[in-house]
Formats: C-alpha cells, structure tokens, sequence
C-alpha cells in the first residue's frame, strides 16, 4: 500500500507538503498550483488510499501495553517520555494505559479488530508474545518499544552497543577480572544484552564461561546474590548488569559488607528506569542508559504518523546508547584504555 512518504519520494518534496495537498489545505500552505498537481497524479499513479481522518476535534485512541511484572521501575521512565510527546502533538490523542500478563497477549482482541484502538504501542514482549505477534499480525498500526520483529514498526535502542560499551569499560577497568549477573527468564532485551557482552569481552580475548551469577530482576533477590558473593569471597574487580534494578540490590549489599564501591569493586548497569535514581544512589551509578524516554517519545509521534500514513509500514527507528560514566565504576586512565588496546591486539593476533 503506498503511503504519503512513497508519494513525497516520487514528487522530490516533504510528506507534510504530501499531507498537506491531499487534505485540501494546498493552497492556504501556499503550495504551488503545478506541486499540487504533481503531489495528486502521483497519488493516482501509485494507487495511493486516503485512511479516513479522525473527525475535527475527535480524538486518536492510541493504546500503551506495558508487562505488569519486571519492568516496574521501567514504566516510570516509558510514561514520562510518551507525556513529552503528547504535549507535542497537535493530534488529541486518549491514550489507555493495558497491563498485560508475559505469554497473554493472545488474549488481547483489540490487537486483531479495528474498533478498539487507533493504533498500539507494546512495550517489551517477551520471547513467547513475540512469537504471538509474528503467528498472527494485528489489525491496526502497531509499534513494539524496544523490540525488533520483522512486518512490524518499532523504536528500539542498540542492544549489540550497550553490550560493547558495557564489554569495553569492563575490559579496560578490570581486565579479566569481571563477572556477568545474568537473567535466565526469557526477556528478549536482556538476553540479547547479555549475549553482546558476552561477543564483545570475546573480541578482546575474554571468557565469561565461568564468570556468569544468575539473578532475577528483583532487587532482593540480588542483595542475596551480592551477601552471597561476599560470604564466599567471589568478588570480581568489575561486575556487569544487564538491568538496573539488580545493580541497586547489589550495591547495597557490597556497601553494608564495607566495600568501597568504585574502588574496591566497580560496578556497571545496563539502564532503563529514570536517570536521577543512578544519579542520586550511594555511590552514583555508571550506566550504559538506554534512552527509554527518548524511545517512547519517538514511539508514540511514530503511532500517530502510522496512523496518518505519514511514514511507510513497517518503520524502523534504533537509538544509540549512552555510556555516562559516576562513582561506581569511574573513566577509564590513559593506561585502562591502553590495556583495553592491547587485549585487543593480542587477541587479533591469535
């Protein structure tokens, strides 16, 4: 199906100039007599099928599917982005906020009917609710939040960065003295994280192989695993997360057993929950942050455009991670990063 974006291709101008001609406001946008005639027979030469609008002063009824377990300090930071965008858009939109259960969303109608929703956002199915969304493509504009899957529109950050940036602070800070915390449960962004850092510490000779703890993402659950590590004397000089929550538990645990965080043993996160938690934490927290807001902003504007078929279908939007160095895990010195070089030469000379 063409879209306004096809359509600005062919004609050398703008999808709003596009959008603009075809609902009739040519002329008070003081577009040119022979643009608009261009915009309309390359309309007619691609087939092209005007969606019908909202009515004036109705509004898109865009739906937001968040996970209702594991991801809860995540949604805070999701909420927040898609409230930046709705102050931006011109568009009224209502938006209605759906928890879902992992491995449900098959028992969402609304996904395979045009009568509910406008449009969807779905922010992090798993492995099981992807494969649900590939089986079966739903029925309205559709846009996945930090996921990738093939036939669908989604806004994602780079998983294979996070895992390099995170791999190369590791290598030059502590060597191979560093340890991975990893989630065995089948969350896509984790797993996909987890499997970069593992490539990436291999590219500079590492193995994690006998370097890996496992941990859920409750913080509890990895204040025992830091009690744990302390008890047994298995800390490492580095050791990598591949979700926030589990750096907090961690952290606390090394800091009540008297261990100077930053300097004894560093700590890194992957982040997807708000900044200033890291910020403000006992140490402040190095982070490879992921820019949830950013994505969910980008997410919702890309909901209203599928909607108006401002952009083509699918639409792929990746956005690059940012290594923001605190107090748990410090910049590397000129010689860290000297080292980092050298595990990587004598690496590429195997």
């Amino acid at each position: 199906m063409a879209t306004l974006a096809d359509i600005a291709k062919l004609c050398g101008t703008s999808t709003a100039t596009v959008s603009y001609v075809l609902s009739g406001q040519g002329d008070r946008r003081r577009i040119s007599p022979e643009m608009q005639e261009q915009v309309r027979k390359a309309a007619e030469q691609l087939h092209y099928k005007q969606r019908e609008s909202a009515p004036k002063n109705s509004a898109l009824k865009i739906a937001l599917l968040w996970p209702d377990k594991n991801l809860e300090t995540t949604i805070g930071n999701v909420i927040s982005g898609i409230n930046t965008a709705l102050q931006f858009e011109s568009t009224p939109i209502e938006l209605s906020m759906v928890p879902f259960g992992f491995n449900s969303l098959s028992s969402h109608t609304a996904l395979w009917s045009a009568r509910v929703y406008d449009a969807v956002m779905i922010l992090s199915p798993n492995v099981a609710d992807m494969e649900i969304l590939e089986q079966r493509h739903t029925k309205i504009p559709t846009v996945l939040i930090n996921r990738s899957l093939e036939g669908y529109s989604g806004v994602s950050s780079d998983n294979d960065e996070v895992g390099r940036l995170s791999a190369a602070q590791a290598v030059a800070k502590a060597g191979e003295d560093i340890a991975l915390i990893y989630n065995t449960t089948q969350h896509m962004g984790m797993n996909q994280r987890s499997r970069a850092i593992y490539q990436a510490c291999k590219s500079y000779g590492i193995s994690l192989d006998d370097k890996v703890f496992y941990c859920n993402n409750s913080i509890d659950e990895a204040y025992e695993l830091g009690v744990r590590m302390l008890r047994q004397k298995m800390l490492p000089k580095l050791i990598l997360c591949v979700y926030d929550t589990v750096a907090f538990g961690l952290i606390r645990a090394l800091n009540e057993g008297g261990i100077q965080v930053g300097k004894e043993v560093e700590v890194l996160t992957a982040s997807t929950s708000t900044p200033q938690f890291f910020a403000r934490a006992t140490p402040s927290i190095t982070v490879v942050d992921m820019k949830i807001k950013e994505i969910s902003q980008r997410a919702l504007h890309l909901a209203v455009d599928l909607v108006y078929q401002r952009v083509p279908s699918p639409t792929q939007i990746v956005i690059e991670p940012e290594l923001i160095y605190r107090e748990s895990s410090p910049p590397p010195t000129i010689e860290q990063t000297q080292r980092l070089i050298e595990y990587k030469r004598k690496y590429m000379m195997r």
